[in-house]
């Protein structure tokens, strides 16, 4: 299955559709679950899981908080939606040669979309 998204405003469907593909267990009920806890505030906390893909890793964290960042803007909080966003950029440098660096644009425009200094 190929995956596009434009840089515009796709990028949050393609981790979505990444991360149910690749992370999450083909029960739709339990992707949905997974979706719903990404809430402002709550980080993900599993960037480093021993034995876990790192692309696994950072696909499902990408989507977590991105889907938590706009939670975040959905309850005009753009102070927590950056450090959501952050927390991607974060991650990705500790993440290394490994890191999906292509999406750091993405990332990096989200957070000028929302304001983030």
């Amino acid at each position: 299955m190929m995956i596009a998204f434009s840089r515009r405003a796709g990028v949050l469907v393609a981790m979505a559709a990444l991360a149910a593909m690749f992370a999450l267990p083909r029960d739709a009920a339990v992707a949905q679950s997974f979706m719903q806890s990404a809430k402002c505030g709550v980080p993900y906390d599993k960037w480093n899981v021993p034995g876990a893909p790192v692309s696994t890793l950072a696909t499902v964290g990408m989507a977590h908080e991105t889907f938590a960042a706009r939670d975040c803007l959905a309850n005009k909080n753009v102070a927590r939606a950056c450090e959501h966003y952050r927390s991607i950029l974060n991650a990705f440098d500790r993440m290394g040669s490994t890191a999906p660096n292509d999406l750091r644009p993405d990332i990096e425009g989200l957070m000028k979309q929302a304001g983030c200094k």
